[in-house]
């Protein structure tokens, strides 16, 4: 089975919040780094929990391919610098705000159905076929019987 292609909506704006640019870019590569793995590697994207349980520094200094020390004072800094990073109950280490972050928007959201139904609209009417076209490669003409 072909593993999923995980991402992250990051918004430009993040490079001139206050926060982020007190931040060592130690602290930014943590920051995206943790974004991501929520994404592939825990219960829930934008919580780091694994079997709803906060994961140990240990195990997500070793998933991110960094030191222990360095993971701890990158974390430290995040949780200091203000809404970039925070520690809920039973010292969850969650992003604040996440899913309205992360959520397409309305004009988006409209603008891509746009999109998809004028595409169909026009597959039809070059008679090609869109079985198995979903933005992915050209797709065939049918066979115009």
């Amino acid at each position: 089975m072909a593993r999923r292609e995980s991402w992250i909506k990051a918004h430009g704006e993040d490079n001139n919040t206050a926060a982020l640019i007190r931040s060592s870019w130690a602290a930014r590569g943590v920051w995206y780094a943790l974004q991501l793995h929520t994404m592939d590697r825990c219960d829930t994207p934008g919580v780091l929990t694994r079997s709803r349980k906060a994961i140990a520094i240990a195990d997500l200094a070793l998933e991110l391919h960094t030191d222990e020390q360095t993971l701890r004072t990158a974390i430290d800094e995040l949780l200091g610098a203000g809404g970039l990073l925070e520690r809920r109950e039973g010292g969850v280490l969650a992003f604040p705000n996440w899913n309205k972050r992360q959520a397409g928007t309305a004009t988006s959201n409209r603008d891509a159905w746009r999109t998809t139904k004028r595409r169909q609209r026009e597959s039809k009417r070059l008679g090609v076929d869109q079985s198995a076209h979903a933005d992915g490669p050209t797709p065939q003409l049918r066979s115009l019987k």
